[in-house]
């Protein structure tokens, strides 16, 4: 049993692992990219090329971290549920556990906010919104040219 925690642990960080390296290099292409794109020496076009690949990045990075969220998701449920049973399993009394463990103080939840993997898939949505928004601008400025 306890092989078997061990494993479903190590499934559940390198998932974990996986949902934070995407981040990280997503981050670093939306940030080349909008920067690259606020560079006065780039014309209307490539501008608005550019906004449209950051629209389309930042949509498949929001896919790609939803869908590894939900994986750790379903990894958090399956530790849990081991977790109780090897507990039962080696007879260890939860209620002891639960005294002789740091109790975690928990916030109001108005205080609480958002969680780090709903923050990390909705950095992306952000990241869309600022592309669009960009890409009025850019349309907005060509037509003032006119």
């Amino acid at each position: 049993m306890k092989d078997l925690v061990r494993l479903v642990f190590d499934g559940h960080a390198e998932e974990a692992r996986r949902f934070w390296m995407v981040f990280g290099v997503m981050s670093a292409i939306n940030a080349g990219l909008l920067g690259l794109a606020t560079c006065s020496a780039i014309g209307f076009m490539m501008t608005f090329l550019l906004a449209w690949a950051g629209i389309a990045i930042s949509i498949l990075w929001a896919l790609i971290q939803y869908r590894l969220g939900v994986w750790c998701e379903w990894w958090d449920g399956n530790l849990r549920l081991l977790q109780e049973a090897y507990l039962k399993d080696v007879n260890v009394d939860r209620t002891a556990l639960i005294e002789i463990l740091p109790a975690r103080r928990r916030l109001p939840p108005a205080i609480i906010g958002v969680g780090a993997r709903t923050a990390g898939w909705m950095m992306p949505c952000i990241f869309a919104l600022g592309w669009v928004g960009l890409l009025i601008l850019s349309l907005t400025m060509y037509i003032a040219q006119w």
